[in-house]
């Protein structure tokens, strides 16, 4: 019978002694033995940790895949009480803040939702400053990197409200989202150094590498949409570290590379060259759709999971591309794109009312700019019903981000109403 030492012992038999259940007793009540005795040369910590790591997998998968908040942080909470090794109550306090995270994304108060970002980021950085547990690091330096990038992102909308209801507050709040997407940069940059060393030939590290890089190419633009200095040169060192991305990717097809094709075209537009944004928007439109429909066709093996992620990125895109082409003015340039939204639609979502198939975010934020659109036309009855929808995407959305663009296009459409002909509904956007 094998040792086990306490740094390579496993409960589980040898595959030969796995699962014959249809061996005689006697055989199967020595396996038993075999298991007893091996999980007997675990110490008790070793166990311990196993054990705890089992553990915050599944909290873990309670959060990201079943979506169970409550639970999740109920178990957060028995196990704090169970494990009290110094350095489990690390790990546990640092899951604590995973799942605030994940809860945080729900959350429709604006005010609970900065208190928990800083809370999150303020904890992230005192765990890196005083842990000395690895794993703890590791996790910490993760959780900032994502905190960060959706705290600044929090932030990039607080400006746009700002700008639009209380000016007073802009520069307060470019200077925060400044320091915030700094502290993501500087985080991803640790992370990049430690894994750039670990790679081998492991496909998952590989994967987390490159979601890293990804990332850090996000924060880099858009630290530079709210920091002005130096535009020009910033914008282009984001996108050469988005395009070196997309090389080292290999297969334009992945999730991870037309991602990196749609931050990529996000880059020129914070730029201000909306002409390149719209070409790029509308190139990775249609290499999605292509995926899409090669998957559907059985041609291209892409999960149903990724699928859906897809077709919610490419609702994000069209609320991009509608956008630019209006700053744009392209009225036929308009036209097609948002007769195409509807055709995807149909195409890539499931049975029933557009307005409830599309993603409650992405999707009628793409519906809210095909309205300044149609309201830009001056047709009444375009307006009315353009109007009726507005109004109907701000019931939905009660003090979130798209509540905030749908009350201020319903302004703008009111506004131009009772203007001279000539103005344009989506001025005021």
């Amino acid at each position: 019978m094998p040792a086990y030492s306490s740094a390579s012992a496993a409960v589980l038999p040898p595959p030969r002694l796995a699962s014959r259940l249809g061996e005689p007793l006697r055989r199967r009540a020595a396996t038993s033995v075999w298991l007893a005795v091996a999980a007997s040369c675990l110490s008790p910590r070793v166990y311990a940790q196993q054990s705890l790591e089992r553990e915050v997998q599944f909290v873990r998968a309670m959060v990201m895949e079943m979506h169970f908040l409550g639970l999740a942080r109920g178990e957060v909470t028995r196990l704090q009480r169970t494990f009290r090794n110094a350095s489990d109550q690390e790990r546990l306090a640092h899951l604590d803040l995973q799942v605030r995270l994940a809860g945080n994304r729900l959350q429709r108060d604006r005010v609970l939702q900065r208190a928990t970002y800083e809370f999150v980021i303020g904890k992230c950085r005192e765990a890196l400053r005083q842990s000395r547990d690895e794993q703890v690091l590791r996790e910490a330096r993760a959780t900032l990197a994502g905190a960060s990038q959706e705290f600044g992102q929090f932030l990039i909308e607080e400006l746009e409200i700002a700008r639009d209801e209380a000016p007073e507050r802009v520069r307060k709040l470019e200077d925060e989202a400044e320091q915030v997407f700094a502290i993501g940069i500087e985080a991803c940059d640790e992370i990049l150094t430690a894994q750039r060393t670990e790679l081998g030939n492991d496909e998952g590290k590989a994967i987390d590498f490159r979601v890293q890089w990804l990332r850090k190419g996000v924060l880099m633009r858009e630290q530079t949409r709210v920091r002005r200095s130096d535009r020009e040169l910033r914008i282009e060192h984001a996108i050469a570290h988005l395009e070196a991305l997309v090389l080292e990717g290999g297969c334009e097809e992945s999730e991870l590379s037309l991602r990196a094709f749609f931050e990529v075209a996000q880059c020129r537009e914070v730029a201000g060259d909306f002409k390149s944004a719209v070409e790029s928007y509308t190139g990775t439109i249609t290499s999605m759709a292509t995926a899409l429909a090669d998957a559907q066709a059985g041609k291209l093996d892409i999960p149903v999971a990724t699928q859906e992620r897809l077709f919610e990125m490419l609702q994000e895109i069209y609320a991009h591309a509608g956008d630019a082409l209006f700053e744009l003015r392209d009225t036929a340039g308009s036209d097609a794109l948002f007769r195409q939204f509807h055709e995807h639609v149909r195409q890539f979502g499931a049975q029933g009312e557009e307005f409830a198939v599309v993603d409650a975010r992405f999707g009628h934020l793409t519906l809210l700019a095909e309205c300044r659109h149609i309201a830009a036309s001056g047709d009444p009855s375009k307006v009315d019903r353009a109007l009726a929808l507005v109004r109907r995407i701000h019931d939905e959305h009660p003090a979130d981000h798209v509540a905030f663009k749908a009350k201020a296009l319903l302004r703008g459409i009111l506004a131009a109403r009772s203007a001279p002909r000539g103005k344009n509904p989506g001025d005021g956007k």
